[in-house]
């Protein structure tokens, strides 16, 4: 049911209320708020879409402790699925991964929190002073490709680390334990 609840969240997401906006109240959240379990770092256009970080880091985790191919999705807004669709794939996985330490993550009677998508991630760096409690190291994504060849799969992950030239790096070593930041989505009624 949490995953069905996940992905329902995303489409009204990603779709909004077409043709109902009046029936929907914006959100009354600010940028930096504590509400929800989190502190909100990302609020839609037509406010009635917020996301929400932990305000503390799990981990360090793999993303696998094995490689895999699991490709996922890469833009904003895909983070609640791709978490989905990565414990699915890896449910006979007795080791901890990183979306399974989002996805069960309860906090403050929260438990929608998953593993937030690549651009999800960046949105987080650039508002890290915001959220506060950040480490100057490489966090997970849910986002991921296909290596193409045999368990050529390739995580991505986003590093936080001050002076680095490249902050988005796909990664093929799946079994590095790098940090992970849970985020969740909060829906206006």
């Amino acid at each position: 049911m949490k995953h069905k609840n996940i992905c329902f969240a995303l489409l009204v997401t990603l779709a909004g209320c077409q043709g109902n906006e009046e029936a929907r109240k914006p959100l009354g959240l600010t940028l930096g708020e504590e509400a929800e379990g989190g502190i909100v770092f990302y609020i839609s256009p037509n406010k009635d879409t917020a996301l929400v970080a932990a305000s503390v880091d799990l981990g360090p985790v793999a993303w696998s402790t094995e490689r895999v191919v699991i490709p996922t999705g890469l833009t904003f807004g895909s983070g609640a699925t791709n978490t989905a669709i990565i414990v699915e794939a890896k449910k006979e996985d007795t080791n901890d991964f990183a979306a399974h330490l989002a996805d069960n993550l309860v906090l403050d009677g929260y438990d929608d929190w998953y593993l937030p998508d690549i651009e999800q991630l960046e949105v987080l760096y650039e508002r890290r002073e915001l959220i506060g409690n950040f480490s100057e190291a490489v966090y997970w994504s849910s986002s991921a490709i296909d290596g193409g060849y045999i368990g050529g799969g390739y995580s991505i992950n986003y590093n936080f680390r001050p002076g680095v030239y490249t902050r988005r790096q796909t990664d093929l070593n799946q079994h590095a334990e790098y940090l992970v930041r849970p985020i969740r989505t909060v829906l206006a009624e």
